[in-house]
């Protein structure tokens, strides 16, 4: 029987907060060099692959853009991102897994993808037991990925990613840089992966992990 390859919706969470504005320019071609390696792979998909950019500082995730086809993603710029304030990840994480609740379907596939270079402290609607819960639940749903890149030293255990589908990275310029090189590469990863049927991965960080668990969903 031929495969159902359903739609796939990913969500870039970045962190917003003024400790990001150490080096701008870093973050900007990262995250441009990941949507436009979207823009390329998405030609391997005979679903539709559909892009949202949340980042989040001062206050609950600011909705950049929800919900576009990939070919039509816009870049990061120094309007639409300019970091100041607190970090409230934890309403960033919420606010975009809710944004993709409204559009995924059974047969589509959802990524989120989370970069900071902090820890939470300022969330106002979701807290950790919160955030743990919606990604508990959705990875029960068997297509549902979340990717998570923190700086040295945060401990990636507080929420429940899966293991290779987390990484930290050093404060550096080049520590940034290669943290994005890194993510572009497990999304190339990612879109083999869906290509042929899966829905949800736990090794996005390690493809050669042979523990690893990828799912199809039925």
């Amino acid at each position: 029987m031929t495969k159902t390859i359903g739609d796939t919706y990913i969500a870039i969470v970045l962190d917003g907060s003024g400790s990001m504005s150490y080096d701008v320019p870093t973050t900007i071609t990262g995250v441009n060099e990941i949507i436009d390696l979207m823009k390329a792979e998405k030609t391997k998909l005979n679903g539709k692959v559909k892009v949202s950019l949340v980042v989040f500082r001062n206050r609950e995730g600011e909705v950049v853009y929800f919900n576009e086809d990939a070919d039509k993603a816009a870049h990061l710029n120094n309007t639409n991102y300019i970091p100041s304030g607190s970090t409230p990840m934890y309403d960033g994480i919420g606010q975009a897994v809710k944004l993709i609740d409204g559009v995924i379907k059974d047969n589509d596939a959802a990524l989120v993808y989370i970069f900071t270079d902090g820890w939470e402290n300022s969330s106002s609607i979701y807290n950790k037991d919160d955030i743990n819960s919606l990604i508990e639940e959705r990875k029960e749903n068997g297509n549902w990925t979340f990717v998570f890149q923190g700086i040295e030293g945060l401990d990636q255990t507080e929420l429940k990613f899966a293991t290779c589908n987390t990484m930290s990275y050093s404060a550096s310029a080049g520590g940034r840089a290669n943290a994005y090189a890194a993510t572009a590469k497990g999304l190339q990863s990612y879109f083999a992966s869906r290509s042929v049927g899966e829905t949800q991965v736990d090794n996005f960080y390690d493809p050669d992990n042979q523990k690893s668990e990828n799912k199809t969903k039925e």
